[in-house]
């Protein structure tokens, strides 16, 4: 098979929250990664008497997990203060990501999650000996995902 030539750097990635799925807020100048987890399914064995091989079966899309890491900055409208908020909200507020690996131009793929459970919000942990800037990560916990292009 023939090489690619069709790889990227993903340095300009394009990252968004929504609280509602259907307003979005760009975060590209807080983001510093995002990290999906793998897609599962979950599956199923049971061997007979017969033979030596289970018979197997597939189930449900297994939930997915997605860690992101911020720029923490202490704006009242920044991500770090809505991230908060809805982690903060009883019984939790919705959250909603979505992301194109490359940017986000007409054409390019874009990953869309359902509501998702903030389920992990770090808090800033200063370092004196760390001259990088102050970061901060979350997880979200997803149903499902879906790829489009971007119209």
């Amino acid at each position: 098979m023939t090489q690619t030539t069709g790889g990227f750097s993903a340095t300009d990635a394009k990252i968004e929250y929504s609280l509602a799925g259907s307003t979005w807020v760009d975060i590209s100048g807080f983001a510093n990664s995002l990290k999906p987890g793998a897609l599962t399914r979950a599956s199923g064995a049971r061997w007979t008497h017969e033979g030596d091989g289970a018979i197997l079966t597939a189930g449900k899309l297994g939930t997915l997990d997605i860690d992101v890491s911020i720029i923490y900055t202490e704006g009242t409208g920044d991500a770090m203060a809505i991230l908060l908020t809805q982690m903060q909200t009883v019984g939790g507020g919705p959250l909603y990501l979505r992301w194109s690996p490359k940017g986000g131009a007409t054409g390019e793929w874009q990953f869309t999650t359902s509501v998702g459970v903030l389920k992990k919000l770090d808090l800033p942990s200063p370092d004196a000996e760390d001259a990088k800037p102050c970061a901060v990560s979350f997880s979200i916990e997803v149903a499902t995902i879906t790829k489009a292009a971007i119209t």
